[in-house]
């Protein structure tokens, strides 16, 4: 299998998360998931907060415990025009797999986008 560690030699400062498909609409009061007359179509691509609690991930946690902290950030982060062409040009696509299985091709190389 891949050497793992070298993931985290790598200095990253933070990690995109991927989009999130929701099929219900997560409210901050009782309601039955779809809201009558919403045109919203399902499935679609929620907040990060519908499905995590973003707050309790971002607290800062004793190391020792919990291991290095992670800060992430939404998946539009790269769509942001504020976010400058060299961030937006230096990202690491990260695909785990079981070794063995079907497909997986384990390394520590990388590869050109493309």
């Amino acid at each position: 299998m891949a050497d793992n560690s070298k993931i985290l030699d790598l200095e990253i400062f933070f990690r995109v998360m991927p989009p999130l498909w929701c099929r219900l609409d997560r409210l901050w009061f009782a309601h039955p998931g779809v809201l009558e007359g919403s045109v919203t179509r399902q499935p679609f691509i929620c907040p990060l907060d519908h499905v995590f609690e973003v707050n309790v991930m971002l607290k800062e946690l004793p190391e020792e415990e919990f291991g290095p902290r992670i800060d992430i950030k939404e998946y539009s982060f790269f769509d942001n025009p504020s976010v400058p062409r060299q961030v937006k040009d230096s990202w690491l696509d990260v695909k785990l797999c079981q070794e063995g299985s079907k497909d997986c091709h384990a390394s520590n190389g990388t590869s050109p986008q493309g």
